[in-house]
């Protein structure tokens, strides 16, 4: 990659790519001891018939809080000292064989503080797209920072659009269901629909996800479609 010009300037030169690859080297043999002792708990609590849990990832600008952290890596950082007392207490040459597991263990609260920080060392680690954005990405800043525009809303624009109400509904598999599984938000949904007395009443009370469960399914949008606009009530129920 250093031999390439072009794919060397991506990542920020030859001697960030250099650094980065020797922090990352080490990042990762300080990491290990902890995640050894992530994994082991996990098979403990299976093979004794606890659910391990799998957390989501966090993406976006999502964050952890230092208390967060310290609570995480406190049984490694426990291990740690206790690692490097009975180390001690039976020989130095021990103590200095075990160093890169004790070091890891025992900086553990440190270094997840560290590496949880993007602002920190996020330059170091720069990938060619944080460096050089594509076109896709600058144009979603450029339209995210020129202030929010909302959209029509799905189905007042398919209720205005003929056309594009019969293209979407052709492109909707047919309706399957499993045996025993509900929709719980198409569900609500076709509550809201015997609940409410126009389109726009419907419109107003359904929720994102309500309003994407209706969408996707073609014979609860046809009756969606179907219901009377909130004007032509009130024209039925003018006096003549």
């Amino acid at each position: 990659m250093v031999a390439h010009r072009e794919e060397r300037r991506a990542f920020g030169g030859g001697t960030r790519v250099l650094v980065a690859v020797v922090a990352e080297t080490l990042l990762a043999a300080l990491i290990a001891p902890s995640m050894m002792i992530f994994q082991s708990t996990a098979v403990a609590e299976i093979l004794v018939g606890r659910d391990g849990g799998w957390q989501v990832q966090r993406r976006s600008n999502g964050g952890l809080t230092r208390d967060e952290i310290c609570r995480k890596f406190t049984v490694p950082t426990l291990c740690g000292i206790v690692m490097a007392v009975s180390a001690f207490a039976t020989s130095v040459p021990l103590l200095l064989w075990m160093s890169p597991v004790i070091i890891g263990l025992a900086l553990a609260i440190p270094i997840g503080i560290v590496t949880s920080s993007p602002t920190r060392i996020g330059r170091l680690f720069a990938t060619p797209e944080d460096n050089l954005s594509p076109e896709v990405l600058v144009r979603a800043r450029e339209l995210a920072s020129s202030g929010f525009t909302e959209a029509p809303a799905a189905l007042d624009e398919l209720r205005r659009n003929p056309a594009l109400l019969w293209r979407h509904i052709e492109s909707l598999p047919p309706p399957r269901r499993k045996s025993g599984t509900i929709d719980v938000d198409l569900a609500i949904a076709r509550a809201k629909i015997e609940d409410s007395d126009s389109f726009e009443e419907l419109f107003d009370e359904l929720s994102a996800r309500e309003t994407l469960a209706v969408l996707k399914n073609r014979v609860v949008l046809r009756q969606v479609m179907e219901m009377t606009s909130r004007s032509a009530l009130g024209a039925d129920r003018a006096p003549s």
